[in-house]
């Protein structure tokens, strides 16, 4: 997986880099495509790559692509992986690289909070074959009732991680540091145990929700009495979520 992983990303960077020249090849290979019919992880994950290309070469013709398939017949996978390509305008970042991954950090967030820097610190604990094949990170600020804390999207290999607004106190500040790590580790998680669901399957949730802990243990030695009453907490709001859904 890992040579497969290291493949697609040269050929990526190969591609991007014959700029607007690679335009009508892409799109030719993208017209091909049903998305109506995309079932198969191995398609999914071609027809993310190149409109991912086709995306970072020119964004208008990127949303063009884009708004045109989300109009048609089109599965929720590649439903998914499309909006999230889109909606990342290149002006509106701040961009770093950590190894092979893109830190891309929304220009609303405070430079103070040095949310990139933070996210740089904590991939150093992760080992790097399971930051292998992880293409960029998104850092978002949180809007006023946040879906969600965190999203991998296997098919572009990217991770979003919302940046939680500031507290008044410094000890708030640190618990939402140490909540929006952890994070982090659970979406990594996601992404070296190839999960595909992109947190529908409960099984998968809770092996990444290990492995996160797993991680914070190691970033955190001396902390590790606080990881439990935290994944008690943690585990509650995830049963009374699962009850809000089922109420729905």
């Amino acid at each position: 997986m890992q040579d497969d992983t290291r493949r697609r990303l040269a050929a990526h960077k190969k591609l991007v880099g014959f700029g607007n020249a690679a335009l009508p090849a892409i799109e030719y290979e993208l017209a091909k495509i049903d998305l109506g019919k995309v079932s198969h992880r191995e398609v999914s994950t071609v027809v993310a790559g190149l409109a991912t290309a086709l995306h970072d070469i020119n964004e208008d013709a990127s949303r063009r692509y884009i708004s045109d398939s989300l109009a048609g017949p089109i599965t929720p996978l590649m439903r998914a992986a499309l909006r999230s390509i889109v909606r990342f305008a290149m002006d509106d970042w701040l961009r770093s690289s950590v190894g092979d991954i893109t830190v891309l950090e929304h220009g609303k967030l405070d430079s103070g909070l040095e949310a990139a820097r933070h996210i740089g610190h904590w991939l150093a604990n992760v080992p790097a074959a399971d930051l292998i094949g992880i293409s960029r990170i998104y850092i978002i600020p949180e809007i006023p009732e946040p879906e969600f804390a965190g999203t991998y999207l296997q098919t572009v290999s990217v991770i979003e991680i919302v940046w939680r607004r500031p507290s008044k106190h410094w000890i708030g500040n640190a618990f939402r540091r140490f909540m929006i790590e952890k994070t982090l580790y659970h979406e990594i998680g996601h992404h070296a145990l190839q999960h595909v669901e992109m947190g529908q399957d409960p099984d998968q949730e809770k092996q990444a929700d290990r492995y996160a802990w797993k991680m914070m243990r190691r970033a955190h030695p001396n902390l590790w009495m606080l990881t439990f009453p935290l994944r008690f907490l943690g585990a509650s709001e995830r049963r009374k979520n699962a009850k809000e859904l089922e109420a729905v």
